[in-house]
């Protein structure tokens, strides 16, 4: 299994219990500062590609893909 992270790590999105759990567990590939530039396949998902922390760009067989998407909301406040 692969951890995608956009940033340089976890600890701003994600609780530490979590963040321990992946960090223990060897069969998680923690990646950060990743770019995930393609999903390929002809009639489902076959192929992931992303751009490392030095513009390379890699490759790898994949089937599934889970995205956690995380927003943070401003909020503007208005005087009259």
């Amino acid at each position: 299994m692969h951890v995608f992270v956009r940033g340089h790590g976890l600890a701003d999105t994600m609780s530490r219990y979590l963040i321990r759990r992946i960090e223990e567990n060897e069969r998680i590939a923690r990646h950060t500062t990743i770019e995930i530039v393609a999903l390929d396949g002809d009639a489902r998902l076959e192929r992931i590609r992303w751009r490392g922390p030095a513009g390379d760009v890699e490759t790898r067989e994949i089937h599934h893909v889970f995205m956690m998407t995380i927003a943070f909301v401003h909020q503007v406040l208005q005087t009259t």
